[in-house]
């Protein structure tokens, strides 16, 4: 793949996301387990997990992560694993993804060392690479960018 066309599915990567999250306002969950990380980076560490629809007090927002607490925990969530509204309840022990419902979300998590470990052996060094530059760029493109681009170009729901 050629940088340019990364740099494109990079800049996708947020749209589906863009959440208006306000320090001081509520979210929920929206994963069977969310996991709370100790910084706004998705190799931190994670210090807990929250279950689904779970209320959680906004603390801070840092481009596409959230700062929450919740139930005596506080940590970092990812803005496309949180709701403005409370999901309707589901029997999440049955909760699955297949690759048509894949998010943004899903693909904020890093690629593990196993996977890179791979890419190496089989000669797709470069393809690690150019996967963490774009993990950058995309981390590098706030909210407002986005909302922007999409307005002028007409996409999602600026759609005419």
């Amino acid at each position: 793949m050629t940088r340019p066309l990364l740099l494109a599915i990079a800049l996708s990567l947020p749209m589906s996301v863009a959440m208006a999250f306000q320090p001081g306002g509520s979210a929920f969950t929206k994963k069977e387990s969310t996991a709370l990380l100790d910084g706004p980076k998705r190799e931190a560490s994670s210090s807990g997990a929250l279950p689904f629809a779970t209320k959680v007090k906004v603390l801070a927002v840092q481009g596409v992560w959230v700062q929450v607490s919740a139930n005596c925990k506080s940590g970092w969530i990812f803005n496309g694993n949180l709701s403005d509204d409370k999901p309707a309840a589901q029997n999440t022990s049955t909760l699955t993804t297949t690759a048509a419902n894949t998010t943004a979300a899903t693909a904020a998590r890093p690629l593990s060392s196993a996977a890179k470990e791979y890419a190496g052996r089989t000669s797709q060094g470069s393809a690690v690479s150019d996967i963490e530059w774009m993990e950058r760029v995309a981390d590098s493109v706030s909210s407002s960018a986005v909302s922007s681009y999409m307005k002028q170009n007409g996409k999602g729901e600026f759609t005419k």
